[in-house]
């Protein structure tokens, strides 16, 4: 309690001066060290940088309340009766800052529910892009022509968004139509082969083939293939077509 004092307490100005540099420096400090851990971490590919941004807001908020809450105690600003009108300034500031607020509320759901993380493809309000940042107020896009985009987080609770990046497998499907003469188990083998050697499809999913109808004109079948991203699936699903075509026409001579 006595260092406390003897900190919080300075006997003249210079003191005073002195301390409030401190705090200045050591808070700074603080910040950048922050700051370059992010940056450190950002560099590793494989790590969800959603939590480490969140954590980061929370610790600079943080380093701003104590530093200033220091800085107001060592120049005899009564800081109990400043805590004691937190609750009726908050009210006041909540009126005043309600989009801020809003915008915080939002973008708690948004990292409890996991619906976005940093790296996510979304597309919001028309816009398109790989989130690079986020944090309680707002996310940060970068779109395809490599513009940065700033969307507050209350938008995401209006308006409807999509995630391209889904942890499930993206699933293309094509429908083929096969002729009475071709072996249908022979065709499904011959094409899964073709397609899983290609690099955007995904070896490890049940890809497949399934009859839809029968009849005496021929077969319908739908062919399941799963791939590794969901963009460029219209030109994927070209390709496999392509694909599906000529080894139709080599089993049809």
């Amino acid at each position: 309690m006595e260092i406390m004092n003897f900190i919080t307490r300075p006997h003249n100005t210079i003191e005073m001066i002195v301390y409030i540099l401190i705090i200045i420096i050591l808070s700074t400090v603080l910040l950048r060290l922050i700051t370059f851990t992010m940056r450190h971490l950002h560099k590793k590919e494989d790590l969800d940088m959603t939590k480490p941004y969140i954590i980061r807001d929370i610790l600079q908020y943080t380093i701003y309340f104590i530093a200033v809450i220091l800085i107001l105690d060592i120049i005899g600003i009564d800081i109990s009766g400043i805590l004691l009108s937190v609750g009726i300034m908050s009210i006041i500031v909540g009126f005043a800052a309600k989009d801020i607020i809003s915008n915080f509320m939002s973008g708690m759901f948004v990292v409890t529910d996991k619906s976005i993380k940093v790296g996510d493809e979304i597309v919001v309000d028309n816009i398109k892009g790989n989130v690079i940042n986020m944090t309680f107020r707002k996310i940060t896009l970068q779109t395809p022509d490599n513009v940065i985009v700033t969307i507050p987080n209350s938008i995401l609770s209006t308006k409807v968004y999509t995630n391209n990046t889904n942890e499930l497998p993206v699933v293309l499907t094509l429908i083929i139509y096969l002729k009475l003469n071709i072996d249908i188990e022979e065709y499904e083998k011959r094409i899964i082969e073709e397609c899983e050697k290609l690099d955007f499809v995904n070896n490890k999913h049940n890809n497949k083939m399934n009859i839809i109808e029968f009849d005496d004109i021929g077969i319908k079948t739908k062919l399941y293939i799963g791939i590794k991203k969901h963009e460029d699936i219209e030109r994927n699903r070209l390709i496999i077509g392509n694909i599906a075509r000529k080894i139709l026409n080599e089993m049809d001579k």
